[in-house]
């Protein structure tokens, strides 16, 4: 794999637009992971194996593995890299992991989730609003401000949907 370092990162940084809270899981994964993929270490989040420390030699005697202190390096910068990348809400809801791996299965169990219960919450929500006594505008703004936390959970509206929606 590549031999990585912080200005690597620090690159890809400018890249991710958000920082992870408890609401926007997929919408930060749609950044991170290509950034991640780009990189060239996929693995370190999606594969929980990491190379061996020590390799045998054909003499019989043990030598330190290159490929795992390359890992650990790669490893390190990333799990800091994504932490660098949450709220400190998101953060302190992760301590103890202690690999990109542990951190990015961990986000997944505790806000995949919630971003589930939140769309089955938003989609309710825009096929229940009715303009009633509201005025155009605010009857819109409630029917846009829905589909922009669907969006932010990537649930998009498709335009046609939503001219029905507004005009129902």
């Amino acid at each position: 794999g590549p031999s990585l370092n912080i200005q690597s990162f620090h690159q890809c940084s400018s890249l991710v637009s958000i920082k992870l809270d408890n609401m926007n899981f997929l919408l930060w994964r749609s950044q991170v992971l290509p950034s991640v993929r780009s990189l060239g270490i996929l693995h370190h989040i999606t594969d929980a194996e990491r190379p061996a420390k020590e390799i045998l030699l054909s003499d019989g005697e043990k030598a330190d593995n290159e490929d795992f202190t390359m890992w650990i390096n790669n490893d390190g910068l990333l799990t800091s890299w994504l932490l660098s990348l949450m709220t400190e809400e998101v953060m302190s809801g992760i301590v103890g992991v202690e690999n990109a791996q542990q951190i990015w299965s961990s986000l997944e169990d505790q806000l995949f989730p919630m971003t589930k219960e939140k769309e089955v919450h938003l989609m309710d929500r825009l096929a229940t609003l009715k303009k009633g006594s509201l005025s155009v505008e605010e009857y819109v703004r409630k029917y846009k401000h829905i589909c922009d936390c669907l969006a932010a959970i990537n649930k998009l509206v498709n335009d046609l949907d939503k001219v029905f929606g507004l005009a129902r």
